[in-house]
């Protein structure tokens, strides 16, 4: 039998294994916020950042991330639509190249769809989403999830006479502990 794959070199470098050789490519290290803020008109807007652990980005180069979201379903009064109608996930982000080194994820406060029956003034809800951001390199094959960065977002919406006053809000559950939240106000949403 052939002995284990023993690797002598960093990523990003040629590695002996026994009388062969292999490249490895470079992983994301230091994975964190660069910025989290209310984005303006109905928008939370954060900023993602990363090095190379081999402290050239360039290395990055087939290294791949992207953002997988899974959500409770929304209370029925929201009046969510489409893929927000029940519980679920989906892949956003695309398949971002790592090479940059950031990556901008705006959240919506109010998501595209939601009719709101808020039937009398005061009445609210809440509604959970969860988000990892993931990572995919040849050298593992599949995508798996970038130690640390994992995020809550919590969606509360509330019903002032006429008005709708939602709330995005979205925190680091791994590492990186940011948070911050974003409000929109619609004065004749129920008018």
């Amino acid at each position: 039998g052939q002995p284990p794959l023993r690797v002598t070199a960093r990523p990003g470098r040629r590695a002996e294994t026994g009388t062969k050789y292999v490249v490895l490519m470079a992983m994301i290290t230091n994975f964190g916020t660069d910025s989290m803020t209310d984005g303006g008109a109905n928008n939370l807007h954060h900023v993602v950042t990363w090095e190379s652990d081999t402290g050239n980005l360039a290395d990055l180069d087939g290294v791949y991330t992207r953002e997988h979201i899974s959500w409770d379903a929304p209370p029925a009064e929201f009046g969510a639509a489409a893929e927000y109608g029940s519980a679920g996930e989906h892949y956003g982000l695309g398949e971002n190249s790592a090479v940059g080194g950031y990556a901008v994820d705006d959240h919506s406060v109010i998501p595209t769809g939601f009719t709101f029956a808020l039937e009398e003034d005061g009445d609210s809800g809440v509604w959970m989403m969860y988000q990892e951001y993931q990572v995919y390199s040849p050298d593992v094959g599949d995508w798996q999830p970038i130690p640390g960065a994992s995020y809550e977002i919590t969606r509360w919406f509330e019903r002032h006479g006429p008005a709708l006053v939602a709330y995005c809000a979205k925190r680091g559950t791994g590492s990186d502990s940011s948070m911050t939240r974003a409000m929109c106000h619609v004065p004749d949403w129920f008018g």
